[in-house]
């Protein structure tokens, strides 16, 4: 039997070009990390994320290259997010998105690394 190739649909982010998930957009699939929200759609201002699965998150990091501080986001669907709004009043710079369960330590080996963990996209 010849095995078959699958994409991976899910998770989904969709990157917005103006607040509340309006303007233009691009959306990424499968687990991936995007290392500067910046050099997206001319700065990308807001997402929606939707996962099939229960355990997938986000994380978003206050600067590029997933440095500097960062917040873990659990749950399978947030919509018309502003990236501004994430972080303690920082603007989010790097996301991850995934469905995978990271801990915080997996978390801090990424940004200590600016390393995704095998099978991610880097964007």
């Amino acid at each position: 039997m010849t095995p078959v190739q699958a994409n991976q649909i899910s998770p989904r982010l969709t990157l917005y070009s103006q607040p509340s998930g309006q303007g233009d957009s691009v959306a990424f699939h499968g687990n991936l990390g995007v290392a500067d929200t910046d050099k997206i759609l001319n700065r990308a201002q807001s997402l929606r994320f939707f996962s099939s699965r229960i355990g997938a998150m986000r994380v978003v990091f206050s600067e590029p290259g997933f440095q500097g501080k960062f917040r873990i986001c659990r749950g399978s669907v947030s919509s018309g997010v502003n990236l501004n709004d994430l972080i303690a009043g920082q603007r989010a710079r790097s996301i991850i998105s995934t469905n995978d369960s990271l801990t915080q330590a997996d978390v801090r080996e990424i940004s200590r690394t600016g390393k995704l963990p095998d099978g991610y996209r880097m964007i």
